[in-house]
């Protein structure tokens, strides 16, 4: 206990420590006054006067804050990581810049489609959450947000001048600002 005696079993404070809250509490509910602070009156009905419901429920609301935070936090290491954990044009590895693209394009209507009903600003977390829940389906990647806005004018420009064969047989030159189909080589 914080007063140097031993604890009684199964709590934190002392059987005296834990008497002493108790008559004091009493005292206070029987004077009207804040079972907390012990100096300004509670509404009728409540223990606690305003002021300290009010910095109970911001210190409660702040620790739920943290705990999403982290949750969608862990969430996103962990889609990264499925996916490959860092991006798949430039090979950038710093989480704050990564994001996950459909391969193809189409995301925004994807995320139209199945998160009709989330707001605009967590449809993010809920792509996230959809990834993890689906068993990371493919037509997926990892880019750095750089590369993802590129792609969406055409090639990347880390891009420029490879050549890729798609899963159809075809290669994809990227040349200058759009890519141009050439025939597979033999």
């Amino acid at each position: 206990c914080a007063c140097g005696r031993e604890s009684a079993p199964g709590w934190r404070a002392c059987v005296g420590c834990r008497e002493s809250r108790r008559r004091s509490a009493a005292a206070r509910a029987a004077a009207k006054i804040c079972a907390t602070c012990g100096t300004r009156r509670p509404e009728k009905g409540m223990s606690n006067c305003a002021a300290c419901r009010s910095a109970a429920r911001s210190a409660s609301e702040q620790r739920e804050t943290e705990k999403r935070k982290a949750d969608a936090r862990d969430r996103k290491l962990r889609v990264l990581a499925a996916y490959g954990g860092r991006c798949w044009c430039c090979g950038e590895e710093e989480v704050a810049f990564l994001c996950i693209d459909h391969i193809g394009g189409g995301g925004s209507k994807h995320l139209e489609r199945m998160a009709a009903r989330v707001p605009r600003y967590w449809r993010g977390l809920y792509l996230y959450h959809w990834l993890e829940a689906s068993g990371w389906p493919s037509g997926f990647r990892v880019l750095c947000f750089n590369c993802n806005m590129a792609e969406a004018s055409g090639p990347c420009p880390h891009r420029r001048g490879t050549v890729e064969v798609t899963d159809t047989g075809q290669a994809l030159l990227f040349a200058g600002a759009g890519s141009r189909r050439v025939s597979a080589p033999d």
